[in-house]
């Protein structure tokens, strides 16, 4: 069994190393720079020596990439971001394993674009209250909104590299720490800088927090919109409820090697910081509401069930400025940042927050808000006022797709409570065949999981009923969907069936990859190619996100049959595409995840 599995851990290898060769063949030097940092991240257990020559290659193509001359073609935000993004997956991937490595790599491949917008970085973030003037939307004014955002995102990046290098000496990243606060002021990644070190050192940690606290103080608020919003965050994490201090305090746990006292800071230093954020809000001018930024809104209905607890003397002035606040506010304003959206008391019940999900200005905020809904009401048992608060909602797709997801859910929690009866039934009542499909699939596995002859059996059945629902071979996007969710219960359940349906959708799959490159090269706005060569951070047009969800399906055909699912992706006539979906295969058979992004995220 051990010789057969370092048989196939070979083979795994071996298509790592042909990856690593084949990349030369790419033409995009921030592709060749991905695929490698991807390959050093998987080899970085094996070989750790291959893996920092290979990071340090990555960055020399990023350099190389900053160099070229900007796409003309792009939109200004694409334009001005697109190296910035993979850059920043890069690096993280490599923190990972060496924070030190990928601070070191952090400066030489900063582009021009985010060193610009760090030295032109000031004091002052946004105009004071009552004397910002309503600005044309030019391109010099998005340039602005954007510089900043870079040189924050930058700043960020590098104090949270900073707090990684230096977690094993407590004393050493409170040094690093106070020198990046002098430079760059205090950002969100304050955080997880004072939790590394509160995990080595509390006593040092406190000091830190005070030392914040005194920042804060000292701060014109008034024109620093990051730390208004920072410092409402801070209290949200250190202060602590004096009536609520006595049932915490037995979280505080003695020091010790995997122990860490909980932070808080103290309530007259507490009430000051409340008041310093209480006088910025209330400043504000509700006559004047086109001069208040759309954060403000935000940081005002965030922080106000935060005051009223550590301020209550001001509680009745905080409120009767945000109801004036809110009266004052634009219709698109106000539609977008509701109350009930920043206070957890008001959203209590299921039933109310669905009902607030109507008022969301956007179709994603709406769609997002009767999921959160509709979970709550699953998880509390209130599935029926639930379904009575939804037919309450304006008619149409969204609230027919609200009404679907709930049933799903109501059958998931069928699923996992071993009802699968009552599971199959609701099932064959739903109207949506993606749902039928994917819950039956969702069964089928939890049938194969049981591990004995009958239950697996039953799997395959239930398999096969998904597995009717579908076309033979795909006839539109839904349709890919579909089928690649099929084939992944057929990765538990049947390996060589699932194996199967892929060799026959690989010829139709490389027609559609080719077919999105030469319509590519008649829109000059398409982001997935460019110079006819697949941008590989975006992963595979069309069905590039669908391939994304199954890691750990395509490593357990991998470790099946790699070579059959090897040579099913050498069909594809794309060296671009082949190159992309062997790498997918690698990382699958190592780590069950696979994508290009840093910050991956291991997969159900």
């Amino acid at each position: 069994m051990e010789k057969a599995r370092l048989k196939l851990e070979k083979k795994a290898i071996g298509v790592l190393e042909q990856i690593v060769t084949d990349v030369s063949s790419l033409r995009f030097p921030l592709n060749r720079a991905l695929v490698m940092a991807s390959a050093g991240d998987l080899m970085w257990k094996r070989e750790e020596k291959r893996a920092r020559q290979l990071f340090r290659l990555a960055a020399e193509e990023i350099i190389q990439a900053n160099n070229l001359p900007a796409d003309s073609a792009t939109d200004l935000f694409t334009g001005f971001t697109g190296s910035t993004r993979p850059r920043k997956e890069f690096l993280m991937t490599v923190a990972k394993h060496d924070a030190e490595l990928a601070l070191e790599l952090l400066y030489p491949t900063r582009p021009a674009n985010v060193a610009a917008a760090l030295a032109d970085r000031t004091e002052t973030e946004t105009p004071a209250i009552g004397t910002r003037k309503p600005e044309p939307l030019t391109a010099a004014v998005i340039v602005g909104s954007l510089d900043k955002l870079l040189a924050r995102d930058e700043l960020q990046l590098e104090q949270s590299f900073s707090a990684q290098a230096a977690g094993k000496d407590p004393k050493l990243a409170a040094r690093l720490f106070r020198e990046s606060l002098a430079k760059t002021g205090l950002t969100n990644s304050i955080f997880q800088t004072i939790e590394k070190i509160n995990q080595k050192d509390s006593e040092l940690a406190n000091d830190l927090v005070k030392e914040i606290a005194q920042k804060f103080l000292s701060s014109d608020l008034a024109k620093k919109e990051t730390e208004r919003s920072v410092l409402i965050s801070f209290l949200q994490k250190f202060y602590l409820d004096p009536s609520k201090a006595q049932e915490k305090s037995g979280d505080r746990s003695k020091p010790g090697k995997d122990s860490a006292k909980t932070i808080r800071i103290e309530d007259k230093l507490a009430k000051d910081l409340a008041n310093k954020l209480a006088d910025y809000l209330l400043q504000i001018d509700t006559g004047e509401s086109s001069k208040v930024g759309a954060e403000s809104y935000v940081q005002f209905f965030q922080a106000t069930p935060l005051l009223e607890k550590i301020i209550p003397d001001r509680a009745a002035l905080i409120k009767q400025k945000q109801n004036a606040l809110k009266r004052a506010a634009p219709e698109s304003v106000s539609r977008m940042f509701n109350e009930d959206d920043f206070n957890p008391d008001v959203n209590s019940t299921p039933e109310r927050m669905i009902a607030n999900a109507a008022n969301g200005m956007f179709s994603y905020i709406r769609e997002a808000r009767y999921r959160s809904a509709i979970d709550e009401a699953v998880k509390s048992g209130s599935v029926g006022k639930a379904r009575e608060a939804l037919n309450q909602t304006p008619p149409g797709k969204e609230r027919d797709d609200a009404i679907t997801y709930l049933d799903s859910k109501v059958v998931e929690t069928k699923i996992e409570g071993g009802k699968t009866e009552e599971a199959r039934k609701l099932i064959s009542q739903l109207s949506s065949n993606k749902e039928k499909i994917e819950l039956t699939v969702q069964l089928a596995k939890e049938f194969q999981a049981k591990n004995t002859k009958e239950d697996k059996e039953f799997a395959l059945k239930l398999m096969d009923e998904a597995r009717r629902l579908t076309d033979d071979l795909p006839q539109d996007e839904d349709g890919v969907h579909d089928y690649l969710r099929v084939a992944s219960g057929y990765a538990h359940v049947d390996p060589n069936i699932a194996l199967s349906m892929l060799d026959a959708f690989a010829t139709q799959a490389s027609d559609i990859v080719s077919a999105a490159a030469l319509l590519a090269k008649y829109d000059k706005k398409n982001t997935a190619f460019k110079n006819g060569e697949l941008i590989l951070s975006g992963g595979l047009p069309r069905i590039g996100t669908s391939i994304l969800q199954y890691g750990k399906e395509l490593g357990l055909l991998a470790k099946a049959d790699i070579d059959r699912l090897r040579a099913i992706i050498d069909r594809f006539q794309r060296e671009d595409a082949r190159l992309l979906l062997k790498l997918y295969m690698a990382q699958a058979f190592f780590n069950e995840k696979i994508g290009l992004e840093g910050s991956r995220t291991r997969l159900p």
